[in-house]
């Protein structure tokens, strides 16, 4: 299905982020003419954290999504905070696989899709390698080598209807 990733516009808000689905993401899916339109959702944590805690809220998001031919199939879990500031590039790869934050944004993730995968599909969770190369030595990896598992674990548990699969692949970035 041909997706539009949501972190090409600005929405740092539910609010903001129900005005993008109406004003871009839906016209776009009409001028393309498709029935339907895949969504690469990205929040920062924040907002991701107050929509998984949110039932309703998510219910109201299903809808809109459902009634204007859009439909969430992956979570780009990647940037955690702010993407569309100044300077993103390192700061992008914050927190890191070594700290319980990004642990905790990925399962907000992962509940967050599961509620707003439409149908029996397949939905992913994008997220960064395990953190940025400079500095980081052998504690950082045994930090990020505990989290990382416990991320599969944390998706799997995530799926709570039948047929609905999640998996979560990570964003190898280059050196720059």
């Amino acid at each position: 299905m041909l997706s539009y990733c949501s972190n090409v516009v600005a929405a740092d808000s539910l609010q903001a982020l129900e005005h993008q689905l109406l004003s871009v993401f839906a016209p776009a899916r009409q001028r393309a003419g498709l029935e339907r339109l895949g969504v690469g959702l990205w929040l920062p944590a924040a907002t991701m954290a107050r929509l998984a805690a949110d039932r309703a809220a998510r219910s109201r998001l299903a809808a809109i999504l459902a009634d204007n031919g859009l439909a969430v199939v992956t979570m780009n879990a990647f940037p955690y905070g702010v993407f569309h500031g100044d300077s993103v590039k390192h700061k992008v790869y914050q927190p890191d696989w070594t700290t319980p934050d990004r642990l905790e944004y990925t399962r907000h993730c992962a509940e967050v899709l599961s509620d707003l995968l439409a149908g029996t599909e397949l939905g992913t969770i994008s997220t960064l390698p395990l953190g940025w190369s400079n500095p980081w030595d052998a504690s950082a990896d045994d930090r990020a080598g505990r989290r990382w598992p416990r991320s599969a674990t944390i998706c799997g548990a995530s799926n709570r209807r039948p047929g609905i699969e999640s998996g979560w692949p990570s964003n190898p970035s280059p050196a720059a």
